[in-house]
């Protein structure tokens, strides 16, 4: 318990849930916080239940050490793998709806259809005030359909594994690769979830938001409060698949394009503050990994491509055998190129995340990447970064009335100060090679 309340005291948790479903005396809960962002804690009451099992801290995958096996293929950016597709469903309708080309709906349809599972778990909106999207127990194939799409909203599954370990069944999962290392190292030390959770299936992901990030963009650019229905991959023609484009309650003027929204993205002032400490991008324990395939040619599809990279053999047997879709093997390196802002340790990014991860070195997990030496211009974009997501970790209120003016003021100031940094560094870059020439 103690770790567990340490990594969550310095906001590094990223609220996947799992500690409070394994735990044996059920000590914690789950609470949304008024930033947007979910959090384990212990009510005063039951800290005495507590028998010190520590079932929680080998459960979280920021406190487990990375394990590598190489049983198969290995990448240093990928990790781990067996087989590398492109892939898009035929069904444009389903294309469209879809994140990237349709592959995991289509997938986990077949996981179903074929009697592979009896349920699949996937997240979806489930309400239109925050918190909006949960994950839910999907047994039919229309079910899973109503889960197509892309969500940058934080996500817990504590409710989901309790149900696990209560309902017998076969039992597939999708999540973010935090949140399958967690449920990994569950399954390791719980008999049950490993005979029932059968396959994982895993998303690339640079960071995940907090709430606070789909609220501020919906104040911003709609002057709203309810939410009706969001759409987080709008795809529009004529434009590439690597255009993100957000809506809101289907409104064609609540359209907010990559300009709008890509700034404040890019300053990680909304991301969960546990992301900075992550190095598992390609998602590494999970059978199964999809994420855009934003590389040419197949950028120029606006209706989206996935690249899949499969981890076993019986996998592969799964994927390849599926029908009405195109798949076409692909190289390593083309997968890595697709991802390159966020998939290699060596950017700047990730030389971030490893320098950060030192002030914490005792307590979170040991990973495969070695630490790097970062530059000045690195430290001092990581300091804007970590300056805006404190202001909105201790700023923003989703269901109270704030100053949302002042805070788009000192958001903006930290802004500013981001892009003249990033200025600097692309200066910095052109030099050294100009001179290595």
């Amino acid at each position: 318990m103690r770790k567990i309340i340490e990594l969550v005291d310095n906001n590094i948790c990223s609220g996947c849930g799992i500690c409070v479903s394994v735990c044996p005396r059920k000590c914690f809960e789950m609470q949304f916080t008024n930033s947007g962002q979910y959090r384990p804690i212990i009510p005063k009451e039951r800290i005495a239940d507590c028998i010190d099992c520590h079932i929680c801290s080998k459960s979280c995958g920021f406190l487990t050490d990375y394990q590598v096996n190489r049983n198969n293929k290995y990448d240093f950016h990928i990790g781990e793998y067996y087989s590398t597709y492109s892939a898009y469903v035929a069904n444009d309708k389903l294309r469209l709806k879809s994140a990237s080309g349709g592959i995991a709906t289509h997938f986990l349809k077949s996981l179903i259809k074929n009697n592979i599972v009896d349920y699949v778990v996937c997240v979806r909106q489930v309400a239109n005030k925050h918190p909006l999207i949960k994950p839910v127990i999907c047994k039919t194939e229309d079910e899973i359909d109503a889960c197509s799409g892309s969500f940058y909203y934080p996500v817990e599954y504590s409710d989901i594994i309790r149900y696990i370990l209560l309902n017998d069944g076969r039992y597939a999962i999708v999540g973010l690769p935090c949140v399958l290392r967690s449920i990994e190292n569950a399954k390791s030390i719980n008999k049950k979830l490993k005979e029932r959770i059968l396959i994982t299936m895993g998303l690339v992901c640079g960071s995940n938001k907090n709430a606070a990030h789909t609220d501020f963009l919906l104040k911003k650019y709609g002057n709203q409060e309810t939410i009706h229905s969001i759409n987080f991959r709008l795809k529009l023609e004529n434009t590439q698949s690597s255009s993100i484009n957000f809506q809101f309650n289907h409104d064609k003027k609540l359209i907010i394009n990559n300009k709008q929204w890509g700034k404040y993205w890019s300053l990680g002032a909304f991301n969960l503050k546990g992301c900075s400490y992550c190095t598992d991008v390609f998602a590494e324990k999970a059978d199964i990994v999809l994420m855009d395939a934003w590389k040419y040619p197949y950028v120029n599809d606006y209706r989206g491509t996935n690249f899949v990279v499969i981890r076993n053999k019986f996998i592969d047997n799964l994927f390849r055998h599926l029908a009405d879709c195109q798949i076409e093997l692909v190289n390593i390196q083309d997968i890595v190129y697709s991802q390159k802002y966020f998939a290699s340790p060596i950017i700047d990014k990730q030389y971030n995340n490893l320098y950060n991860k030192n002030k914490y070195s005792s307590l979170l997990y040991k990973d495969r990447f070695e630490y790097k030496h970062i530059g000045l211009l690195a430290k001092l974009q990581l300091t804007i970064k970590n300056k805006s997501q404190e202001l909105v970790y201790k700023n923003y209120k989703l269901n109270n009335k704030f100053d949302l003016i002042e805070f788009e003021k000192k958001l903006n100031k930290m802004l500013m100060y981001n892009q003249y940094i990033s200025l600097f560094i692309k200066v910095k870059r052109k030099l050294q090679k100009i001179v290595k020439k």
